[in-house]
């Protein structure tokens, strides 16, 4: 297959239908059969020693006509709402960010929870001690009425 037999055909009622989602569907797999058949001809001509001196001539050309092809693209897709790959790319530095700031908040709130339960188990210290001093009152004064009665009985015989 030589390189300008290229062709694309899109379905332009699907345009007029604006179903977003079969128009991106179809440009996906048509971008995808575009690409394979590109990829096959580059392997083709790459066989060719005048076609790869040929290439290098029309080097600057076709960097500017990709260049074209990706204004286009962004063109396109801001119509569509599509994402680019910058799109993606800071989506997922946004991503790393974020998770590195969450991290960053947690390495933080550990020693603050750390006080938190240490300030529990001293309330629950405090109020264990009160009752214990509750119950050594209390067992002071049974020892104490126990030791009278046994006077009482002793001061009686």
């Amino acid at each position: 297959m030589r390189p300008y037999n290229i062709e694309v055909q899109i379905n332009k009622n699907l345009f007029k239908a604006r179903n977003l989602d079969a128009i991106y569907k179809q440009l996906k797999t048509k971008s995808f059969q575009l690409e394979n058949k590109g990829n096959a001809s580059i392997q083709q001509l790459l066989n060719h020693e005048a076609w790869v001196r040929l290439f290098a001539v029309l080097e600057p050309l076709i960097s500017r006509q990709v260049g074209k092809i990706k204004a286009h693209q962004e063109l396109l897709s801001n119509v569509l709402n599509l994402p680019l790959k910058s799109d993606m790319a800071n989506i997922a530095q946004l991503v790393v960010d974020t998770q590195e700031k969450i991290d960053a908040l947690e390495e933080q709130l550990w020693p603050l929870s750390d006080v938190r339960q240490q300030t529990i188990l001293n309330e629950k210290i405090n109020k264990i001690e009160a009752e214990l001093g509750d119950i050594r009152e209390m067992l002071a004064k049974v020892v104490h009425s126990l030791n009278e009665g046994k006077d009482m009985k002793n001061g009686a015989e």
